[in-house]
């Protein structure tokens, strides 16, 4: 697929950057670059050649990396955080007493829909992980469609409306919004709830952590409201945040939204200083500088020493790819998701930790290649007694 007209308002669009990935899950080849085009007519950023459906499905429904209250899941929590934020930010905009049914698409493990329980409305969820929906039924009493939206979409066939229809870092996963949120439209009563990373206030803390395989959409303010103006509604108030000590480039900052519907075709009006355009290419151009200091960690590494590299997901693919991490001697890959046990990277098997490879002196040193995860991997390094140098790549 090779996308050639914006979804939004059917313009052409440009082709403004590609960034390469080697050995990234579920990529048919071994080198993926995903090209980012920009319709500059209403603003909106988005990949120009995503994964198919079917890949995008499968990583969702089997390799989700959104399982929170799973056990191994390893990041800190920000989903309940943000959960409660975002009720607040529905309490102080809608007047509850009238809301009677609310519906979630990416309903996670269940815990956002558990607080709107007590208000005696219906709540419904879709949630392509089985594991989160039997997380959902165990933690939380709530019962979820397991599936992908157009699968229940499809299956409820506008049988049922809700008052409120929820998305909540749901939008930059689908790779056509326009077609999503009129479907969301035809659920929906009244309001829909949308948050979405967002370019507007963008920093590099990691070198181009918003281009992933799965962000195939990337919004502003302006190109959001060019959408959901197009599709007919309006904005009821929008806010940003900004997921202080979270270390999730690819999630925050985002802009926290409240839409309703309406029969006016308003004009979709400008809240951006800088154009999406301006806000692109200062990302890249930060990011560079970011890459520029990763490489120069990367190479100042020894080349003779038995290498291990920790944290296999598509930043380290980047990494591959953008670096010459693969001139280095690696001996061993390791990624804490069991999921991944078996696959490889950079011609290595992957496996879970070892203290074998230690104990047997298999491994000098370990290169944590990843971002998001690299605190977590860090305390359980420090818990596990792991005496063994460390090298990271970020100052967190």
């Amino acid at each position: 697929m090779d996308i050639k007209k914006c979804c939004i308002c059917g313009n052409k669009v440009e082709s403004k950057f590609q960034i390469a990935f080697e050995d990234l899950l579920g990529a048919k080849e071994n080198i993926y670059c995903q090209k980012i085009g920009l319709c500059k007519h209403c603003g909106y950023i988005f990949t120009q050649n995503p994964f198919t459906k079917e890949q995008l499905d499968n990583r969702y429904k089997n390799v989700s990396k959104f399982e929170y209250d799973s056990k191994d899941y390893v990041l800190d929590n920000d989903y309940k955080e943000r959960s409660i934020r975002q009720k607040h930010f529905l309490m102080e905009n809608i007047d509850f007493s009238s809301i009677h049914s609310l519906f979630e698409v990416g309903a996670a493990s269940g815990y956002n829909l558990s607080l709107y329980k007590s208000y005696g409305i219906q709540i419904i969820g879709v949630e392509p992980s089985s594991v989160n929906c039997r997380n959902a039924k165990s933690i939380y009493d709530i019962q979820l469609f397991n599936g992908m939206f157009d699968e229940y979409y499809t299956k409820q066939q506008g049988n049922q409306k809700f008052d409120i229809v929820f998305l909540s870092m749901v939008l930059e996963h689908i790779v056509d919004p326009l077609t999503f949120i009129l479907q969301c439209k035809n659920l929906c009563n009244n309001y829909i709830f949308i948050e979405v990373p967002t370019l507007d206030l963008r920093h590099s803390e990691e070198p181009m952590g918003i281009f992933a395989e799965e962000h195939v959409s990337l919004f502003t303010l302006d190109s959001l409201n060019s959408l959901m103006v197009k599709a007919g509604f309006r904005l009821i108030n929008a806010e940003n945040a900004y997921g202080f000590n979270q270390y999730i480039p690819a999630a925050y900052p985002s802009i926290v939204t409240l839409w309703q519907k309406s029969d006016i075709q308003s004009m979709s009006m400008r809240y951006n200083i800088f154009s999406s355009e301006e806000l692109l290419e200062k990302y890249i151009i930060e990011s560079f500088k970011v890459l520029k200091v990763v490489r120069d960690k990367i190479d100042a590494i020894p080349s003779h020493i038995r290498l291990a590299v920790w944290g296999v997901g598509h930043h380290a693919s980047m990494l591959l790819a953008n670096t010459n991490l693969k001139e280095k001697n690696i001996v061993r890959v390791y990624d804490s998701d069991k999921r991944k046990s078996g696959l490889s990277f950079a011609g290595i098997e992957i496996t879970v930790f070892s203290e074998f490879d230690l104990q047997a002196n298999s491994i000098e040193a370990i290169l944590l290649t990843t971002y998001t995860a690299q605190k977590a991997i860090l305390k359980y390094i420090k818990n596990q007694v792991v005496n063994c140098p460390v090298i990271t790549l970020y100052d967190l």
